[in-house]
């Protein structure tokens, strides 16, 4: 049975966290794809990564993703511009948990400058093991928002 492949990406604040999570996934049998940056040094912008993440998604090379900037909010912001995208910016284990279960959220997003390593990967195992519930209301609400209320 092939490994489900996980998109990740990060701005330069991001890329340490990023490359934590890289490590990570392969702990949990996660193949990863990692559309960059490629360090911490060089100043980058979410937006470009975000995209990456989103047409790597769109292209099914991948089903889910992670992105990684400062906060968790500007890149979340920039993924959510592409219609095939849910993202939600993650700070907790049960946020992760109502992401997958109540929004069927293809796309966590971390501000790795304001979480730590175990903090940030209690998230990603939550996120990544939490099915959507498939609930009427939050299938409504998803409906809802797919086509424009």
């Amino acid at each position: 049975m092939p490994k489900e492949t996980i998109v990740v990406g990060s701005d330069h604040a991001g890329y340490d966290a990023k490359q934590d999570v890289i490590g990570y996934l392969g702990e949990l049998g996660f193949e990863v794809l990692d559309v960059g940056c490629d360090n911490a040094t060089d100043s980058v912008h979410y937006p470009e990564f975000a995209s990456k993440l989103a047409l790597a998604i769109r292209d099914g090379k991948a089903n889910r993703g992670l992105l990684f900037c400062g906060s968790g909010i500007g890149i979340c912001i920039a993924a959510n511009r592409y219609p095939w995208i849910r993202a939600a910016t993650v700070y907790n284990a049960t946020i992760a948990l109502y992401t997958r279960d109540h929004n069927d959220a293809n796309v966590a997003c971390f501000g790795g400058q304001h979480m730590g390593s175990l903090q940030i990967r209690d998230c990603v195992r939550v996120f990544l093991q939490t099915p959507f519930s498939g609930g009427v209301r939050h299938q409504h609400r998803i409906d809802m928002m797919t086509k424009g209320c």
